[in-house]
C-alpha cells in the first residue's frame, strides 16, 4: 500500500482513502462525549452523496476515516443543488480560466463579481462580448456555463496516483475539489462548535487533513481493521467491540446506516470472518510487542 502522506494528493472521483487528523499539537478534539456524537452527526451531513465511509475510529485527540468517493457524476448531481459550494478564487484563477480559455470562453469572464441578467444555459446564444461580470465562483453559474461535462471519464484506474491537480483533466479537478471542500468545511465547521462549547481559540486540527490512497480490496481490508484497533493500539478498550466510537461495533450489529458494511464485508467474506480477521489482526500486534 502506498505510504505517501503528501498532503497535495486530490481526492479523485472513485476512489478509495484513509483520511486522518489530529489535534494540534497533539491536543484534544473531543472534549466530552458529545463532541464524538456531533462529529460523526456533522460528518454524515457533509459528505452524504459525496464519499461513502468504509470504517471510522474518533481518539480524544485524532481520527482515522476510511471512505470511497462516489463517481464523477454523482459528485456533479449532488453538487448541482448544493447552494453552499462556493469556489474560491485561487481554484477559479488556476483552474477554471485556463479550462474556459481552452474551449474559447476568453477574457470577458475574468471579472469574478457577480451574474444576474445573463442566461448562460445554453452557451451558443450568449453574446460573450456582453458578460461584464461572470460569479465564476458560484457553482451553479459555472455548471450553466460549461458545456456538458465529460463525466464517464471521471472514474478511472490510476497505476500511480496523480500528485497535484494540475495533473488531471478539468472535470476530474473539478470534482475533486468539490469533495475536499467538503471535507475541509465539515472539519472547520466541527472546530467552530467546540471552539464555542470549550470557550478556546487557535486551530483545533493540525492542517490540513491527510489521506492516503488505497489502492487494492486486500488494502482496504487492513485499512478497515487497522482503524479498529486503534482503540486497543492506544490503550482505550481491550476489546473492539465496547469502544462505542469506532465503526466496529455497526459491522457486528444490525444497525449500519453510516457505513459501507455490505461492500466492506464482501472483503472480508462474512460478518463472522470479518470478526476472526480482526481477532487475528489484533493476536498478531500482541505478539509482535512481546517480541520487542
Amino acid at each position: 500500500m502506498p505510504t505517501s502522506t503528501d498532503i497535495s494528493l486530490p481526492l479523485l472521483p472513485g476512489q478509495a482513502y484513509h483520511i486522518y487528523n489530529r489535534g494540534n499539537e497533539k491536543r484534544p478534539i473531543f472534549f466530552q462525549e458529545d463532541n464524538f456524537s456531533y462529529f460523526l452527526k456533522r460528518y454524515q451531513d457533509y459528505i452524504k452523496g459525496y464519499m461513502g465511509t468504509y470504517a471510522y475510529c474518533l481518539i480524544d485527540n485524532h481520527l482515522h476515516i476510511s471512505a470511497s468517493v462516489k463517481s464523477g457524476e454523482r459528485i456533479i448531481a449532488v453538487a448541482r443543488s448544493d447552494k453552499e459550494i462556493k469556489l474560491d478564487t485561487h481554484f477559479v484563477r488556476r483552474y477554471v480560466m485556463p479550462y474556459l480559455k481552452s474551449i474559447d470562453v476568453e477574457a470577458q469572464l475574468a471579472d469574478l463579481t457577480d451574474l444576474r441578467a445573463v442566461d448562460l444555459t445554453d452557451l451558443r446564444a450568449v453574446d460573450l462580448t456582453e458578460l461584464r461580470a461572470v460569479d465564476l465562483t458560484n457553482l451553479q453559474d459555472l455548471l450553466n456555463l460549461l458545456p456538458p461535462l465529460q463525466l464517464t471519464t471521471l472514474t478511472s484506474d490510476y497505476e500511480t496516483h496523480p500528485e497535484q491537480l494540475t495533473d488531471l483533466p478539468f472535470t476530474t479537478q473539478l470534482c475533486s475539489y468539490i469533495v475536499s471542500q467538503r471535507m475541509r468545511r465539515f472539519l472547520l465547521s466541527y472546530a467552530k462548535s467546540v471552539n464555542v462549547q470549550q470557550e478556546r481559540t487557535g486551530s483545533l486540527f493540525q492542517k490540513p487533513f491527510r489521506r492516503k490512497w488505497i489502492t487494492t480490496r486486500d488494502d482496504l481490508k487492513s485499512i478497515i481493521t487497522y482503524i479498529h484497533h486503534n482503540v486497543i493500539h492506544h490503550g482505550y478498550d481491550v476489546s473492539f467491540e465496547r469502544y462505542p466510537w469506532s465503526s466496529y461495533r455497526e459491522y457486528i450489529s444490525d444497525k449500519k446506516d453510516s457505513i459501507l458494511w455490505n461492500d466492506a464485508l464482501s472483503i472480508f467474506g462474512s460478518k463472522t470472518e470479518f470478526v476472526q480477521y480482526s481477532t487475528e489482526y489484533q493476536d498478531r500486534k500482541i505478539e509482535e510487542m512481546e517480541f520487542k
